[in-house]
């Protein structure tokens, strides 16, 4: 799979990757079956089998579950071929475009007229060259008995 680094849209709840699964010996070998190892990869099974010529690729189309990690992930598949079954681990660190900490805001110990702090994190990632996205944090009118809710 290539690149190994992707920012992704938040909004999406599957990544569309491709694994690319190359041939770098000297005869054809018969792909039978890729497995993604877990329930959060679906592997699109519809060319297979697969014969892949030396220094050919065959390249295996992958729906990834987002999952909002920010550190690298290693993933293993299992591809099961006329040569016994390869498992090649493959790493991705794939990052949310956004990332808000805490995902809901619950401030219970706010007292009117008394100062209250806390923390909010707001985190946006975008390419070189690209204009930083434009964030509002939308702060309604104070609600019923004196609270205000932030969204």
């Amino acid at each position: 799979m290539r690149p190994d680094r992707l920012i992704y849209d938040c909004r999406n709840q599957q990544l569309p990757l491709t694994l690319a699964v190359k041939n770098e010996g000297t005869i054809p070998i018969k792909v039978f079956d890729v497995d993604g190892g877990c329930a959060c990869r679906k592997v699109d099974k519809s060319k297979l089998p697969a014969v892949i010529a030396p220094i050919e690729e065959f390249l295996v189309p992958v729906q990834f579950q987002s999952t909002a990690m920010h550190q690298p992930q290693n993933y293993s598949f299992q591809i099961e071929t006329d040569h016994g079954v390869l498992g090649p681990p493959v790493t991705l660190q794939a990052v949310p475009d956004h990332y808000l900490t805490p995902g809901s805001i619950t401030v219970n110990g706010l007292v009117e007229d008394e100062e209250g702090d806390f923390e909010l994190t707001h985190r946006a990632i975008y390419r070189t060259g690209e204009c930083p996205p434009s964030v509002d944090l939308v702060v309604p009118p104070q609600g019923g008995e004196g609270r205000s809710t932030f969204l």
